[in-house]
């Protein structure tokens, strides 16, 4: 009987800390995550402009509406636009983080691997400082 109980004792330690591993964050996503999600968001539109400004910093927004204006204008003139981000490394140190990303484009090309600035607000991954280059 007391074998039976510190097994299941154990069983229930070992689920504990799985589901803290999974969910203990709250959900929280990495700057990798934040620059893919954002990206993928200016790439369907307009229409999404407003969900991808959730992953902007404050302060930053004016900048990121100017560049998804570019995005969609660039992708017009061309004829291409991207199919993919791809995220290929990210540098955190304490509240600040760097996120190396380059995209697929639809002719099957990638462009140059570039990177952007992301800070921590409010305990969350947002693009920006105002003074982050995107191109």
């Amino acid at each position: 009987m007391r074998g039976q109980f510190a097994r299941n004792s154990l069983f229930a330690l070992a689920l504990l800390l799985l589901l803290v591993g999974l969910f203990g964050c709250g959900g929280r996503m990495s700057p990798s995550t934040v620059v893919e999600k954002y990206w993928t968001l200016v790439n369907e539109g307009e229409y999404e402009y407003e969900k991808a400004l959730q992953y902007v910093a404050s302060g930053a927004e004016t900048q990121m509406m100017l560049a998804m204006s570019m995005s969609q204008m660039i992708s017009g003139m061309l004829g291409l636009s991207f199919t993919d981000v791809v995220t290929c490394g990210e540098s955190i140190s304490g509240n600040r983080a760097i996120v190396l990303f380059y995209f697929r484009l639809s002719n099957g090309s990638t462009t140059d691997t570039d990177e952007i600035e992301l800070v921590k607000e409010n305990g969350r991954w947002k693009i920006g400082p105002p003074e982050t280059e995107l191109w």
